[in-house]
């Protein structure tokens, strides 16, 4: 169907004629869980050359598919996600093979298989981060006060803290509109590569607009002078400005 977006997985070793058919049966089965949405995901081909497994995606769940994979890219995806990523990745290395997968013709994940190196543990590491999400849980008693948010995208609940003072800013957001939290944060990395955020000190946050991102888009194109209008694919460029280059390479 003209205009539909595929999402295409692609084993560099093996050809439709070499690729035994119980492994091409795995590949398929984690790919799929890999996407999520598995009702709304269809597969359409497989492409000669390295094999490519080609899917189309309902349009009703492509928001929620370019959020799975987009959180992979920035090591925040949803368990499930993570899991399906991991054994992708084993299998490659079994089969001493690397993968990527595309959105229509942009790379999107790549899984190092083969290339992957081995990975040292990492307990501490501090940047300045922000991540989004909703205020579900502000207590205790001490100077430092514990602040939990949940990212409805991403399926992940992150344990911050703040100030009595910030605290009180926050407080009257307790289960309303989505926050954007800035601050110091602390990351480790485990013997898999997986960086995980052990813990956040809010310094600041600001509230997120709330409106969809189809009226945003129709906003950004109703701007006299501007070129909104001649992007192919404007949510695709939001998420390049968000989250730099990288999230839609």
């Amino acid at each position: 169907m003209a205009g539909e977006t595929e999402f295409g997985f692609t084993v560099d070793v093996f050809k439709p004629e070499t690729f035994p058919m119980e492994r091409l049966a795995q590949y398929m089965q984690e790919f799929a869980r890999l996407l999520g949405s598995t009702e709304h995901i269809h597969f359409k081909m497989i492409k000669d050359g390295s094999t490519t497994l080609v899917s189309s995606a309902d349009p009703v769940c492509e928001p929620k598919v370019d959020r799975r994979l987009l959180g992979l890219r920035t090591n925040a995806g949803t368990k499930d996600a993570r899991e399906s990523y991991r054994r992708i990745d084993e299998m490659l290395a079994e089969d001493d093979a690397v993968g990527t997968v595309h959105r229509n013709n942009s790379k999107v994940l790549d899984f190092p298989g083969r290339t992957r190196p081995k990975v040292e543990e990492i307990d501490m590491v501090r940047q300045h981060e922000c991540i989004d999400g909703e205020l579900q849980l502000i207590g205790g008693r001490d100077e430092t006060v514990p602040v939990h948010l949940y990212d409805a995208h991403l399926d992940r609940h992150f344990k911050c803290n703040t100030s009595k003072q910030k605290a009180r800013e926050l407080a009257p957001f307790l289960f309303g509109p989505e926050l954007r939290i800035f601050g110091e944060s602390e990351w480790k990395r485990d013997s898999e590569g997986i960086w995980s955020m052990k813990t956040l000190w809010i310094d600041s946050f600001l509230v997120l607009n709330q409106d969809p991102v189809p009226e945003t888009i129709r906003r950004l194109r109703s701007i006299p002078g501007n070129t909104w209008h001649e992007v192919a694919d404007p949510a695709a460029e939001l998420l390049d400005i968000r989250y730099g280059s990288e999230a839609s390479a």
